[in-house]
């Protein structure tokens, strides 16, 4: 009977993780982790729940906002603080999120 539960919440998980497609996964990824390095890098202050709230609002709504975002996280992936904050010119929505 245990067994069954466990087969039945997994399969359970796994369709609610299907039912997200694997760009809503990667958006909002992006978002964190961008909101995340913003402040870890930038600002201290900065309100990350904020941003990463305002983010995936308008990357859900807005094609603009989103190709914004990719290019954005391309230009930090693995890059050092200073290097990322070279990237103003990819992520100027970070100064207009959370305002």
């Amino acid at each position: 009977m245990g067994r069954k539960l466990i087969a039945a919440a997994l399969f359970s998980l796994m369709a609610g993780i299907s039912s997200i497609g694997c760009g809503e996964l990667e958006e909002l990824a992006d978002c964190h982790n961008i909101c995340d390095d913003y402040q870890d890098c930038a600002d201290s202050n900065y309100d990350v729940s904020k941003c990463r709230s305002d983010c995936e609002t308008r990357s859900d709504s807005d094609t603009d906002f989103k190709t914004d975002v990719a290019a954005c996280s391309a230009c930090i992936d693995g890059k050092s603080c200073s290097e990322k904050l070279k990237c103003g010119g990819d992520c100027p929505f970070l100064f207009l999120v959370s305002q």
